[in-house]
């Protein structure tokens, strides 16, 4: 993908607007909204948790969808 590069885990998003999740896009102004779009979510792990199998869940998605963990493509 060649937008990958915001999939960096350094990739600079400090400029990104920031949205209320998990809720509805539709009372955060995106309602009319019509497009591609990327959003990331940062989660700190123990170092036990981190050695654990976890599942993620993403809710309903329309169209396609594409995910990265820590700047690796995933299925």
């Amino acid at each position: 993908n060649r937008h990958a590069v915001f999939a960096a885990p350094d990739y600079d998003d400090s400029h990104w607007r920031e949205l209320k999740l998990p809720d509805w896009f539709n009372g955060q102004s995106l309602q009319l909204f019509d497009g591609n779009f990327w959003l990331r979510k940062s989660v700190v792990l123990t170092p036990g948790q981190a050695s654990q199998s976890a599942i993620l869940w993403l809710g309903n998605r329309s169209d396609v969808t594409h995910v990265w963990v820590n700047g690796v493509a995933i299925d």
